[in-house]
């Protein structure tokens, strides 16, 4: 029986030096296939989709307010008191939950592609097509005007990189690239999916500081998307972005070309997260799966080592 324990002890040893094994060849095979292509994800169908919540709207003009939108206004006014000139914030009631929909239409060379954008604000829902530069990340309407870079996604880059965030020339906005210390949850928190280590992805975090040159937002002044996103008028923060392909995982989007696509500069509200995407992250976080793993598989070997030394104490006497 004590050959028995013995022999026990060996099998777990062996099926947790394997286990590790594969989960370093499974990661390593996705990292080649990373490295191979730059942007993995980007295919015909490829979604992606974020939640989040607003509490205050702002758009550049009054006159891109959707009426049905305006009616969920906290403050109402009518159309004569909206301002065509400068921005205009939308308070609601409360906070309402917002959600944006990212679907690649058609890729049509190595760097243009097709989005179907779908966003929705409380109730209601507004949906547009835009081109979007899959090398830069400029985002243009269907007639070629600029407006901007999307956040949705990054270009490979490494801790320690200046990555240029958003706008051009001299007026990029740099973010500094780190390691995130802790892997981020894919979807809504659940009973099932605190227990379920799957969705949990390694991530980099890419923070912007405020410059020197930083102004910020006036209601007084005029601006359009693209200078929305220089260094005046963007905003300090820190988003996180999956390791493997470099898409959006947790963040701030204000000021994201996607949304001035719909007339929103900016909004007061819950940073989104993302929700669902069809798209392969690759392996979830090892170090974390690791650590998960090896509590049973210690709590085993330390119950079959007991077991072991008392069966062999009994065996000498």
């Amino acid at each position: 029986m004590s050959l028995s324990s013995a022999v026990i002890l060996s099998r777990i040893k062996k099926g947790f030096l394997l286990l590790i094994l594969f989960f370093l060849l499974l990661g390593n095979s996705f990292y080649l296939l990373v490295v191979s292509q730059p942007l993995p994800w980007i295919r015909d169908g490829a979604k992606l989709e974020y939640e989040g919540t607003m509490e205050v709207c702002t758009f550049y003009y009054g006159s891109m307010i959707p009426k049905n939108l305006l009616a969920s206004s906290k403050f109402p006014f009518n159309e004569s008191e909206i301002s065509n000139e400068y921005m205009v914030d939308l308070w609601f009631n409360e906070s309402v939950p917002f959600s944006l929909s990212v679907v690649v239409l058609n890729v049509m060379n190595d760097s243009m592609g097709l989005l179907n954008m779908s966003l929705k604000i409380g109730p209601h829902v507004f949906s547009k097509k835009l081109l979007v530069n899959f090398k830069t990340r400029d985002v243009f309407f269907l007639n070629g005007t600029l407006l901007g870079k999307t956040m949705i996604f990054i270009l490979p880059c490494k801790v320690g990189d200046m990555y240029a965030f958003v706008g051009d020339g001299n007026n990029t906005v740099f973010a500094e690239v780190a390691s995130s210390p802790v892997p981020i949850r894919i979807g809504k928190d659940s009973l099932f999916s605190l227990i379920n280590p799957i969705n949990l992805q390694d991530t980099l975090s890419l923070s912007v500081g405020t410059s020197p040159r930083y102004r910020g937002l006036f209601a007084s002044e005029r601006i359009g998307p693209v200078e929305r996103q220089s260094v005046e008028h963007f905003e300090c923060r820190t988003n996180y972005y999956d390791s493997d392909v470099f898409v959006l995982i947790r963040g701030n989007i204000s000021g994201d070309a996607l949304l001035s696509a719909f007339g929103i500069m900016d909004y007061t509200g819950e940073e989104v997260s993302l929700t669902y995407t069809n798209i392969n992250l690759g392996p979830p976080s090892f170090s974390l799966l690791i650590s998960l793993l090896s509590v049973p598989l210690i709590i085993i070997a330390v119950t079959s080592g007991a077991v072991y030394l008392l069966l062999k104490k009994r065996v000498q006497r």
